[in-house]
């Protein structure tokens, strides 16, 4: 399965990378916003979308929007990660179209082993 992290962090997003690899997924990394709208747009067969809010260029929440008022990427699954654990944030995810919204410092190889499962069984 093919994961699109946006991730501005580059140890983070690395990090993620090879957990998924591990899980034995494709995953492409985007380290901004603009990249990572882009490649949501023109890669095929992405599955699942990681979505950090802090980007530069574009952030977060302008991406998801974009993604879900767009017909080749509304139907893809976007999870947001972030730092930020305000409830009213995560509520602004959620409404946006997020799937699901994690905590960064909650995030662990069991979670992510979970949210494959989750949204792309």
């Amino acid at each position: 399965m093919k994961i699109l992290v946006v991730e501005d962090e580059r140890i983070l997003a690395q990090i993620l990378s090879k957990s998924f690899n591990l899980l034995g997924h494709e995953v492409i990394l985007a380290f901004n916003g603009e990249d990572g709208l882009r490649k949501a747009q023109t890669e095929p067969d992405i599955k699942l979308i990681l979505l950090d809010l802090m980007l530069p260029i574009k952030d977060g929440f302008q991406v998801l929007k974009e993604l879900k008022s767009d017909p080749k990427t509304k139907d893809i699954p976007v999870v947001i990660t972030s730092n930020i654990a305000e409830e009213a944030k995560i509520k602004e995810g959620i409404e946006a179209g997020a799937a699901d919204y994690l905590v960064k410092s909650n995030i662990s190889i069991d979670n992510l082993t979970e949210l494959v499962n989750k949204y792309v069984s």
